[in-house]
């Protein structure tokens, strides 16, 4: 697998959680504001190695230059998303991806971790 900025960390946030706080917002939990992240910062290598645990399967990671990254995300969405998320990962790269403790907040639960979401999607991954 070919990443853009593999040692980025970020907190990838489960499907789950977002629908629960949603859920939480339309209940009238007034108190649902704020970042809402995973629980721990990952790089997209640890994101990789996770989704190799739950899959049974052995996913090589390849850096992927700027130019290439930009290339291949042109490909899936329009030019300036295309360099918002590479922004993104630029940014992460550089620290500025924080986890929060607002889904714990809001629920009253610890969020779903990566390695959940990657066993609860191995079917996505063919």
């Amino acid at each position: 697998m070919s990443l853009y900025q593999p040692d980025a960390l970020t907190a990838p946030i489960h499907e789950r959680d977002i629908a629960a706080v949603a859920v939480a917002a339309l209940a009238g939990n007034d108190d649902t504001t704020g970042l809402l992240t995973g629980p721990t910062r990952l790089t997209q290598r640890d994101q990789v190695a996770a989704i190799a645990v739950a899959t049974g399967r052995d996913i090589a990671v390849n850096d992927l230059t700027r130019a290439d990254a930009l290339a291949q995300f042109s490909r899936l969405m329009p030019a300036g998303e295309a360099e918002a998320v590479l922004q993104f990962l630029d940014d992460a790269a550089l620290g500025n991806s924080p986890a929060t403790d607002t889904v714990e907040h809001i629920l009253g639960r610890t969020a779903i971790s990566f390695d959940v979401w990657a066993a609860d999607h191995t079917v996505d991954f063919g």
